[in-house]
């Protein structure tokens, strides 16, 4: 495989968990950063009108979630059976239903921001945090990882997925034991500790929408 090319804004979004799979495999990942000011100008010039996209062998995919799949399987950070597949399938279909919810308490009217900020904190945090860590409980190689007993995919979906949680309310993510203790794991592996090293902390309850890459 050539050096696969992500092209991005220069936020977490939908690309951070392609960026996360790249730095826990150690291995190079171009990235074209687009600027939002640009994008409305750029936009009907693209391939799919949409972004984050990646660039394999000259030709062009995209949906983040799809291109993180395809990054863990290429390697060795998806599961090594169906079931540990679907495991991690639903994970990062989770961590996408809270994405979309969290860039809700940003876009639209004062109105809408606010109802998506209410349901973010009253619904979509508590129940998609008691999931999270229900999964990492019931793994039966009690590895302190979702599913076996190393890292994959679902592990990087869950840091990912808890991270804005975790920067505008630390002590509300505390009350998750399983969760806390997997984001510590995630952040100690190689590779990553560098990476979240360089990645720097913004507005804490819009924090999904920042980054330094």
């Amino acid at each position: 495989m050539s050096v696969p090319k992500l092209t991005y804004f220069a936020i977490r979004g939908r690309g951070e968990l392609a960026r996360l799979v790249m730095a826990a495999a150690r291995k190079q990942l171009d990235e074209v950063t687009v600027d939002f000011a640009c994008w409305e100008e750029m936009q009907p010039g693209t391939t799919f009108g949409v972004l984050p996209t990646l660039e394999v062998n000259g030709k062009e995919y995209f949906q983040g979630n799809a291109i993180a799949t395809y990054l863990a399987r290429e390697n060795g950070l998806y599961g090594s059976n169906n079931l540990d597949c679907l495991m991690i399938d639903q994970i990062v279909q989770l961590k996408e239903d809270i994405l979309t919810v969290e860039i809700n308490t940003v876009v639209g009217s004062d109105q809408d921001k606010m109802s998506a900020l209410k349901k973010l904190v009253s619904d979509v945090y508590p129940r998609t945090m008691k999931i999270f860590n229900r999964f990492i409980h019931e793994n039966p190689a009690n590895s302190g990882f979702v599913v076996g007993d190393k890292m994959t995919l679902g592990d990087l979906a869950i840091f990912e997925g808890t991270q804005s949680c975790f920067n505008s309310d630390s002590v509300f993510l505390s009350g998750f034991p399983n969760i806390m203790a997997l984001r510590e794991k995630v952040a100690a592996q190689d590779g990553l500790k560098e990476y979240l090293a360089r990645r720097k902390t913004l507005v804490p309850i819009h924090s999904f929408l920042y980054t330094d890459i």
